[in-house]
């Protein structure tokens, strides 16, 4: 799995343009059949402000949707914000996942990977709004090429785990006077 989400991100920053108005348009598409799902299910409201409330809200963001199909440039300056403070934050938890983490082989390449992360975001502001029209398609191919770097390095942790596992199991088999999975022993 590691490995292929580094190829992914690789493709998406090959073609930021592309990879970006395609994460826009996807978007688009969502909010509108949203919107037209809401707007239906308004009509099945049980008083008639619950229904308008409901029909107005599914309008808007159906609306939101019609405009970023309209305009997808700034559809992917809008996302480009968004992706800088997910970015943001997400540099954050995997910082203080991976020192939470900290004995467990790979850590460290979750710590980095965060770092990545906060750095991406700061790079990416100091150059909006021009880097709107690239940076959807470079952030997320970059943090896909670090997810994917931190996954092969942490593949390893399941072997470790299950040997830990093997050591303790007897020890627990001992402590609970024999009784395992399929019953007490015979002993």
């Amino acid at each position: 799995m590691g490995m292929t989400t580094g190829i992914l991100g690789i493709l998406a920053m090959m073609a930021p343009m592309i990879s970006g108005l395609a994460v826009t348009t996807v978007i688009a598409a969502i909010l509108l059949a949203a919107g037209v799902a809401m707007s239906v299910y308004a009509f099945s409201a049980g008083t008639f402000w619950k229904g308008l409330a409901q029909f107005l809200f599914g309008g808007l963001t159906a609306l939101a949707g019609v405009v970023i199909f309209a305009r997808p440039i700034l559809g992917l300056q809008s996302i480009t914000m968004v992706l800088i403070l997910y970015f943001l934050v997400d540099g954050i938890l995997h910082i203080v996942f991976g020192f939470s983490a900290k004995p467990i082989k790979g850590w460290v390449w979750t710590v980095f990977s965060g770092i990545a992360a906060i750095v991406l975001s700061v790079l990416i502001w100091r150059e909006w709004p021009v880097s709107g029209l690239w940076a959807v398609g470079v952030l997320v191919g970059a943090r896909l090429v670090m997810s994917g770097w931190a996954m092969i390095m942490l593949g390893g942790i399941g072997e470790v785990v299950a040997d830990e596992l093997e050591h303790v199991a007897p020890q627990a088999n001992e402590t609970t006077g024999g009784i395992d999975e399929q019953g007490p022993s015979s002993v």
